[in-house]
């Protein structure tokens, strides 16, 4: 199984290139120019492009989402 992953605005430039370095596929909200999208909304976007996100962000913890959103 191989994981696209999707890096939050809090997740360094650094951590997503060494992720990429190891053959994954990156995004970002910095690459997508997608800052301040709120949790409901980056989840929909998550979900289409079939990415798994990596945050820092707590919120995150605290909601439930589902898959389908």
């Amino acid at each position: 199984m191989k994981y696209d992953f999707f890096c939050d605005e809090n997740i360094t430039r650094k951590l997503q290139k060494t992720i990429k370095k190891l053959g994954y596929k990156v995004d970002s909200v910095k690459d997508q120019k997608l800052f301040g999208m709120n949790n409901g909304n980056l989840v929909k976007y998550l979900n289409a492009h079939n990415f798994t996100l990596i945050t820092f962000d707590k919120d995150f913890l605290k909601k439930k989402f589902s898959v389908n959103q």
